[in-house]
């Protein structure tokens, strides 16, 4: 793989990443029009990508996550005030909504 091939799918990457649509499909349609064979490492770069997309998450939105997750652990700690907490805390609200979302998932 060239570093332009590189480029244009990290661009594709990061362009269907945040969209409805399938940003995994765009990098296996990318790879088979730039005739990158996937054995030859396109998967490991593949990894790669997803895991920079983490990165630039976990860069641009830290402090909420923080937020999030010390309000969730938090609540969890005392759960006699569970109640209390859910009118108080956007964080663990957030954070509660982020794990009944996770169900299906699981």
């Amino acid at each position: 793989m060239t570093y332009l091939e590189a480029a244009v799918l990290g661009l594709l990457q990061g362009l269907t990443e945040f969209l409805p649509v399938s940003s995994s499909g765009h990098l296996v349609l990318g790879q088979r029009l730039l005739g990158i064979d996937p054995a030859g490492g396109g998967k490991a770069f593949e990894v790669l990508l997803h895991f920079g997309t983490v990165l630039s998450i976990l860069t641009i939105y830290w402090r909420d996550l923080w937020h999030i997750t010390r309000e969730t652990t938090l609540a969890c700690a005392k759960p006699t005030q569970i109640l209390a907490t859910w009118k108080r805390s956007e964080g663990f609200r957030t954070g509660f909504l982020i794990g009944v979302t996770m169900i299906p998932t699981g």
